[in-house]
């Protein structure tokens, strides 16, 4: 099971998440005419760690959960669901995470649409 797929899994599972969002969770952009509250996720970075003479299986990804919402207080609600569902969270079935660390959130309005939008952050630890 590829990374992409336990994460959209773990977003559109977690409880809280769920009961905010339902199964509006995109990759990489928010369709257009999505409603809202809903997230995408997309990839900042991926670092594959190499050893002398031998590549580990340790991989650390920055991934970006963004939150849109029609109001800063259902950004903000959202945003808190976005981070209980992945801080600190790991499994050891499927594709192994070892550990999620959250690193920062930052506020942003979208003048255009009049939407608000939360950029969280995370680094994911799994193996390959």
């Amino acid at each position: 099971m590829s990374i992409e797929t336990v994460l959209y899994d773990r977003l559109t599972n977690h409880v809280g998440l769920e009961a905010l969002i339902s199964s509006r969770c995109y990759p990489l952009v928010l369709p257009q005419c999505a409603v809202l509250p809903a997230i995408s996720y997309s990839r900042v970075s991926t670092v594959r760690n190499s050893a002398m003479g031998v590549d580990i299986q340790l991989v650390a990804m920055r991934l970006q959960v963004s939150v849109w919402a029609s109001s800063f207080s259902s950004a903000i609600t959202v945003a808190a669901q976005v981070r209980a569902a992945l801080q600190r969270w790991s499994t050891t079935t499927g594709t192994v995470i070892q550990d999620i660390f959250y690193l920062n959130e930052t506020d942003l309005h979208e003048p255009q649409t009049g939407s608000y939008h939360i950029a969280c952050d995370f680094e994911v630890h799994y193996e390959e």
